[in-house]
């Protein structure tokens, strides 16, 4: 397969994305639209990515509307379970078994995305067996 595999980075929203692209797909689901899984993808950054947008918007109340248009504007409205789609610490989904790295980098001193976001996927990635060192 050399030259067939490859890795995705995104940073923000782009890191959650690029996640999404590495997790399995799940029948029945509303979809990522990675119905199945990337042929080839081996590794994962995401970088100050937010993993929890309900959380994220509600720790900015002065800049609540900016999160509420681009969030909407990805995943739906949040009334009709759009929101859900973004929400990649709680969605039940798993990374792929042929994606055997995922990085997940954060500031401490990020202002928009808390450094707890990072913990809480590493959490998850540790629980899917995909976890090494912890965020420090």
């Amino acid at each position: 397969m050399k030259g067939k595999e490859w890795i995705i980075a995104g940073h923000s929203v782009g890191g959650t994305m690029a996640l999404m692209l590495g997790m399995e797909p799940k029948s029945g689901d509303h979809g990522w639209g990675n119905e199945t899984p990337m042929a080839g993808l081996r590794g994962v950054v995401s970088i100050g990515a937010i993993y929890d947008f309900v959380t994220v918007r509600d720790a900015h109340m002065s800049i609540r509307e900016i999160y509420d248009a681009f969030t909407t504007g990805a995943f739906g409205p949040e009334g009709e379970g759009g929101w859900r789609m973004g929400d990649v610490l709680r969605c039940g989904r798993r990374v792929v078994e042929d994606v055997g790295c995922v990085v997940v980098g954060y500031s401490r001193e990020d202002e928009l995305v808390e450094f707890q976001q990072a913990v809480d996927m590493m959490g998850v990635l540790r629980r899917d067996g995909k976890g090494g060192e912890g965020a420090r």
